[in-house]
């Protein structure tokens, strides 16, 4: 099979063998937890698992969750320009809140955006503290759950034995440094870890600072045609410390603390500019804003405390957890601007405060049971859990004129302060059941089934009643079930064949449950909905594996239908009674999407001893997505994608060096012509790894060697084609990095 991607004309020839269209990133033999609830192999899991290990990570010069999934086509993370960063994952064109994220099996926070001020994204992790990150693709919540529409995303902090492995001591003491121009940020962390008889803990404290990441803008100034980045700075810190009773013994206690919190500023010249109104108006009127800048802060903090047991006696093993998570986000916006009147000026000064807060606590349980019923093998795993989610979100600020210094909290169409949603608390428990049955040597039957409760307990406060006189809140109590069956067949001993069709959902949101405003100087309305429905996933997978001392590949194709989809602020036209426009959010959309993705790992030396230390490996993307309410094109669909790396591991030398190349085709099916349409491009970078000595690691990367000006689509789809500021949203140029990591 032969696999072009256009440039500019030009086209890119991937090897045949290896660019069959794909992204699974880790050898087969790699093990996964996530993917089924225990421990098992990649190669033993009947979908598309990706695995990234520590190793990895510091290999491949990751410092942020969009650095992680660089090289892994079909996973992205979407930039929402300075001010806002990292929106979350996507996986298989699919984002969001769509997508389960979890850090030691506890979920990490909703992502929440109303208006240009308001902005809470998902990003709360540190990569320096990670031992392992698990995707896996498609709809997963016979095992996960709500929200495990379109993936699911598990990262795994390290151990002290983790840290200890590296030297084989009972006590060691890591410091790393790093520097990386492409924001010309700095990254330094500290690390202790020790072990006793039955304790053992480590401390690791990691601190990060930046500064705007770079572009291929050159026009400065302000307003929507400035194409340089806006002024930028940031700072951060992560905190992570763990006790373990017992380490590696069959009973085992673990006491985790964590805490990350990132703060930054941003001077948003792009929004700095004069707008005439006069035409909406009617008479002369414009709107000068003179100065506009955000101070934006994030913080998550965790304790959890989880038990394992092999071979407690009535299983074959057995774990549980039970944890508390706070997480805020915090968003400030000043603003001064003129308002000019028949030619009379109007200055004000105006502040804007966003806030949005999620706590949870829960517990998780999970066993295991190995056993044979006749000739047939058994390997089930059982678990439950349950947690409760509070979530809170309110928007304050005033208006202060500048010629009289009166103070109003009227901000526009705002009376501060305003909540969009009333403070809600979810409970949602889910019991599960997945069982393998092995038939022999060669074929394994996965069927899997979870039962999930769902309950929706909205409060309304005198902030909220406030702002929506008469509004009814709505409580939702829903019961969703959803099976999963796999299959895996041994074809030889190199090479299998999976299948599997799994469910998804998405229990209705408590925002657009109960979403809720009226604007009477602008007349409209948003009104609750106790009639949506969950969001819905039938997915198919087809797949083959195969491994051997020349290395391993994986194929699967794909197709992911998704119903039900809630589209948030739906116009229900004017109520003749009130005379507002009434908006609503409701379940509208139908999508399917489908795809292929493939990746292939060859040592060159099963070709020829010549090549003994080299190592070819190569993944692969396509997908295909339609609104099929609408008869339009996905636009969240990446475009096709293919990653090549030539690695050279010498025995005889303490080096690693890999040249990778990206390629990806142009997008033209967009949901509307206007849009712009990003063109292909391909990069080039180059990883190059040292170890100094027995204490000391160097690792060096170059990305971007031909300063290659591209736009990635994750960042610019449902921009207008004729945007003048599109050179704003492109990638950085030529970029370094380096990290230094000592350890004794």
């Amino acid at each position: 099979m032969t696999c072009f991607i256009r440039r500019l004309g030009a086209t890119l020839l991937l090897p045949a063998s290896f660019a069959a269209i794909a992204a699974d990133s880790a050898d087969l033999g790699t093990m996964t937890v996530t993917a089924s609830k225990s421990e098992r192999p990649v190669a033993e899991i009947a979908a598309t698992v990706t695995v990234v290990d520590d190793e990895e990570i510091a290999r491949t010069l990751s410092e942020s969750i969009r650095d992680m999934v660089r090289y892994i086509p079909g996973v992205t993370v979407p930039f929402q320009g300075q001010r806002f960063g990292l929106a979350g994952f996507n996986i298989r064109s699919l984002g969001g809140n769509r997508v389960q994220v979890a850090v030691d099996g506890v979920r990490i926070p909703d992502g929440f955006a109303i208006g240009d001020y308001s902005n809470a994204s998902r990003n709360y992790i540190d990569t320096d503290s990670l031992k392992q990150v698990e995707i896996l693709r498609g709809p997963a919540s016979s095992l996960f759950g709500s929200s495990a529409l379109a993936g699911v995303v598990a990262l795994t902090t390290r151990d002290p034995a983790d840290w200890l492995a590296e030297t084989g001591n009972d006590v060691t003491v890591r410091t790393r440094a790093g520097y990386y121009g492409a924001d010309e940020g700095w990254v330094a962390s500290g690390t202790l870890a020790a072990r006793g008889e039955r304790l053992s803990g480590a401390i690791q404290w990691v601190e990060r600072s930046g500064n705007e990441l770079d572009n291929a803008g050159e026009t400065g100034g302000t307003g929507p045609t400035r194409t340089k980045p806006n002024p930028h700075e940031y700072d951060g810190r992560n905190i992570l410390a763990k006790l373990l009773l017992d380490e590696g013994t069959d009973n085992q206690w673990r006491l985790t603390l964590e805490h990350n919190e990132t703060d930054s500023e941003t001077d948003v010249l792009t929004l700095v500019r004069t707008q005439d109104f006069s035409a909406m108006f009617g008479f002369p009127y414009i709107v000068e804003t003179t100065s506009l800048s955000g101070d934006d802060g994030t913080r998550r903090r965790r304790v959890s405390i989880d038990y394992q047991a092999r071979q407690p006696g009535w299983a074959d093993h057995f774990s549980w957890q039970v944890y508390y998570q706070d997480a805020l986000t915090e968003q400030e916006t000043f603003e001064s601007r003129n308002t000019i009147v028949y030619g009379q000026p109007a200055p004000v000064y105006r502040f804007r405060r966003a806030e949005f807060e999620q706590e949870i606590v829960g517990t998780e349980a999970i066993a295991r049971w190995v056993f044979n019923t006749g000739q047939v093998e058994h390997d089930l795993v059982g678990g439950f859990e349950v947690f409760e989610t509070r979530t809170e979100q309110r928007r304050d600020g005033f208006e202060r004129d500048l010629t009289d210094g009166s103070t109003s909290t009227t901000v526009g169409p705002d009376d501060f302060p305003v909540r969009d949603f009333p403070n809600s608390t979810t409970l949602e428990a889910g019991l599960y059941l997945e069982d393998r049955i092995a038939f022999g040597e060669r074929f394994r039957l996965i069927p899997g089934l979870r039962v999930d409760y769902y309950d929706l307990d909205p409060e309304l406060d005198p902030i909220f009643v406030g702002d929506n006189p008469g509004f009814e809140p709505v409580d939702i109590e829903e019961t969703s079930v959803t099976p999963r069956l796999g299959a895996i067949y041994t074809l030889t001993d190199q090479l299998d064949v999976f299948a599997q069709y799994a469910r998804g959902f998405r229990s209705p949101p408590y925002n657009d449950v109960n979403v809720g405003f009226t604007n009477l100087q602008f007349g409209y309305t948003a009104i609750p909905n106790p009639d949506l429905d969950p969001e819905e996933s039938r997915g198919w997978e087809l797949g083959l594996r195969g491994r051997g001392g020349w290395g391993h590949f994986s194929l699967a194709a794909y197709r992911n239908d998704y119903d039900d989809f809630i589209e948030s602020f739906v116009s229900l036209g004017v109520d003749p009674e009130t005379g507002l426009l009434v908006f609503q959010s409701q379940n509208l959309t139908d999508v399917r999407i489908e795809g292929i993705e493939a990746a292939a790992t060859l040592n060159l030396g099963s070709l020829t001893p010549a090549l003994d230390d080299f190592q070819l490996r190569s993944s692969a993307s396509w997908s295909d997505g339609e609104n099929l309410s609408g008869d339009v094109p996905l636009n969240s669909v990446e475009p096709l994608t293919g990653v090549v790396g030539l690695r050279w591991l010498p025995t005889s030398l303490p080096l690693d060096i890999e040249l990778v190349a990206t390629a990806v085709a142009g997008k033209d099916d967009v949901a509307d012509p206007a849009d712009f349409q990003a063109p292909g491009y391909v990069t080039l970078d180059l990883l190059a790894g040292w170890q100094i000595s027995d204490a000391s690691h160097l690792h060096l990367g170059l990305f971007n060697l031909t300063d290659r000006e591209y736009w990635s689509w994750s960042t610019v789809r449902g921009r207008s084609a004729s945007d003048p500021g599109l050179d704003r949203y492109t990638q950085p140029g030529f970029n370094a990095g380096i990290s230094l990591t000592w350890q004794i």
